[in-house]
């Protein structure tokens, strides 16, 4: 059971990774934005070393957090493509 579940964190976080790294925000443009955008890439990397013996519970808030570093960097690029008028 501990195995499996450490798969299936090892495959979301990678999935969460991507979603930093797909896109890019033109920080010439949006300095702000492009910034925390780079905050959230960092507070998620921090996160994805994170000691998983600390138990379940510790674990479940620690996805939490990653889950939502990750809207936020969604809602980062979208505010970005609307500001370029993409959207």
């Amino acid at each position: 059971m501990k195995n499996r579940t450490l798969v299936v964190a090892v495959a979301a976080a990678s999935l969460f990774a991507s979603g930093f790294v797909a896109a890019q925000i033109n920080a010439s443009k949006y300095p702000h934005m492009a910034a925390a955008h780079n905050f959230g890439k960092q507070a998620f990397d921090e996160l994805n070393l994170v000691d998983h013996n600390h138990g379940p519970a510790v674990d479940a808030h620690v996805n939490k957090a990653k889950e939502l570093l990750r809207d936020a960097n969604k809602e980062l690029d979208e505010a970005a493509a609307v500001a370029d008028g993409h959207k």
